[in-house]
């Protein structure tokens, strides 16, 4: 499966990228967090001109994002984006947003829940074995940051 990440700081410029790739893709991303506000208001659209399975994700800026702002903002569009239709929602490990989590559940949206760890590959024992343990609508992303060949390689 390929996945194209839309990273434009318009709507414009990310379904110029989606058109000029719509072939060799299965799914997009789209990285909310890199969009102004004005841009999220017409979810269900934005979903709809889509046209292909899509990840929604809001992404703060201690975890690799852009967002900076407050958490009810980004819950708020989370939540518009799971009842606009998107297929996947990204929220990270020990968020705890329940009315996204209550509506995803409710669609059939599925929750990726993911850990991000920019100093190296590593993640506690523990944090795996709880992500391991998830609900049957949510799945497990980790993301690391390998700094040389030996962290690939251990």
């Amino acid at each position: 499966m390929i996945c194209l990440t839309l990273t434009g700081r318009t709507m414009k410029e990310n379904y110029t990228l989606l058109e000029q790739n719509r072939e060799m893709i299965d799914i997009a991303e789209l990285r909310m967090d890199f969009l102004p506000a004005g841009e999220l208001r017409d979810m269900r659209g934005i979903r709809e001109r889509m046209g292909i399975t899509a990840i929604a994700t809001f992404r703060k800026e201690c975890d690799g994002g852009r967002f900076s702002g407050e958490e009810v903002f980004r819950r708020k569009i989370l939540l518009n984006a799971v009842n606009a239709g998107f297929e996947y929602v990204d929220m990270e490990y020990g968020v705890d947003f329940p009315e996204v989590e209550a509506a995803a559940q409710g669609k059939g949206t599925v929750v990726i829940r993911s850990i991000h760890n920019f100093d190296g590959v590593s993640v506690s024992v523990d944090v795996i074995t709880k992500m391991l343990t998830l609900p049957d609508w949510e799945i497990p992303k980790i993301a690391v940051y390998p700094h040389g060949s030996k962290d690939v390689l251990s």
